[in-house]
């Protein structure tokens, strides 16, 4: 049993054989798909750099009351 989180409930199968089937029927081999991951993975590092964020954040001096 595969207990992973990624199973699609509406079509009952793992979510990476969808992956598979898109690389398969798009023509998409493994160095591909790896380039891709690693060209992904390296985006959301350098988004989640300390001095990236902080040049987002906004200081709200307000009080919120709930």
């Amino acid at each position: 049993m595969i207990t992973d989180g990624l199973w699609d409930v509406y079509d009952d199968c793992h979510m990476g054989s969808f992956a598979e089937l898109c690389a398969e029927t798009l023509g998409i081999d493994r160095a591909e798909q790896v380039r891709s991951t690693l060209g992904g993975r390296a985006l959301a590092l350098s988004a989640a750099c300390p001095h990236k964020i902080d040049a987002q954040r906004t200081r709200i001096d307000e009080e919120w009351h709930l």
